[in-house]
C-alpha cells in the first residue's frame, strides 16, 4: 500500500485497502515487489540509525526498479521479474556496509562529504565498493544471474560480459532516478552516465531526454506494470 501512495505513481487519492493497492500496482507487479523488498528487509536493522538511510534506499531503489520496467517496455526487450528484481537490489550492497561496518562506512560517507565519489570512497576504506560487496552477497543467495551481474556492474555496464542489455536498463533507470527522482544517498552524488548504456538500448539522447522530460511530468506512470 505503501508503494501503490507513493508520489511516484501521480495519484492525488491513497488507497486505504490492499484490494486497491493491487489494482494500481497489478499482480506481478506486487510479486515482483514483494520478492525485492523481503530481501532487502533481511539487511535493515531497525535499532541502527547510521548511513546511508535505509528508507532512502529503498524508495530510491523501487523507483529504479519502476523505471527499469518502462524503459524494458519502451525499448521493446519486455518486463521480465528479474528486470524489476535487479532494480530493486541493483544497490543492496549499500545496506551491507552500513548495517555491518557502520564506523568505517562513516569513514566512506566522510571522504564521499569531502568531494570523493562514493565508490572511490568505499574503494579506499574498504578496499571494495557496494557493488562487489553486493555480488558477492548476491552469488552466495544463488539470485539469478542478472541479478548479481546488475549489481556488479550497474555503474559501469560497458566493462560486463553478458547481460550487458539488462544491465544497461537498470543503469539508464539509475540514473534517471538519481537526478530526477531521488539519489540514494542524502549527499549530492550522481554516478557517472556510462553512454555506451545508451548503444545497447538502441536509444538516442534525445529519446533519454524525452523519458527524464516525461518521468519529471508524471505523464509516463500511466504505463508502470501493464499486467
Amino acid at each position: 500500500m505503501s508503494v501503490a501512495n507513493s508520489a511516484f505513481y501521480g495519484f492525488h487519492t491513497p488507497v486505504k485497502t490492499l484490494r486497491n493497492a493491487i489494482m494500481r500496482i497489478g499482480f506481478n507487479s506486487v510479486r515482483n515487489i514483494a520478492v525485492g523488498i523481503a530481501i532487502m528487509t533481511v539487511l535493515h536493522d531497525e535499532n541502527h540509525r547510521g548511513t546511508p538511510d535505509y528508507e532512502r534506499i529503498f524508495n530510491h531503489s523501487v523507483a529504479v526498479a519502476f523505471i527499469s520496467s518502462l524503459l524494458s517496455k519502451r525499448t521493446g526487450y519486455g518486463i521480465t521479474d528479474e528486470i524489476v528484481i535487479s532494480g530493486i537490489l541493483h544497490d543492496m550492497g549499500l545496506l551491507i556496509l552500513s548495517r555491518h561496518f557502520p564506523e568505517r562506512y562513516m569513514d566512506v560517507m566522510n571522504k564521499f562529504e569531502e568531494g570523493k565519489t562514493l565508490y572511490d570512497a568505499e574503494k579506499e576504506v574498504f578496499d571494495f565498493s557496494h557493488c562487489e560487496i553486493g555480488n558477492w552477497l548476491a552469488s552466495k543467495w544463488s539470485l539469478p544471474d542478472t541479478v548479481a551481474d546488475t549489481i556488479l556492474y550497474h555503474h559501469k555496464p560497458s566493462q560486463a560480459a553478458q547481460n550487458m542489455v539488462h544491465i544497461a536498463t537498470v543503469h539508464v533507470a539509475d540514473f534517471i532516478v538519481d537526478n530526477h527522482v531521488i539519489r540514494a544517498t542524502a549527499g549530492d552524488y550522481s554516478a557517472p552516465f556510462d553512454p555506451s548504456s545508451l548503444d545497447l538500448l538502441g536509444m538516442s539522447e534525445k529519446t533519454l531526454n524525452d523519458v527524464v522530460t516525461e518521468v519529471k511530468s508524471g505523464s509516463l506512470f500511466n504505463e508502470l506494470f501493464i499486467v
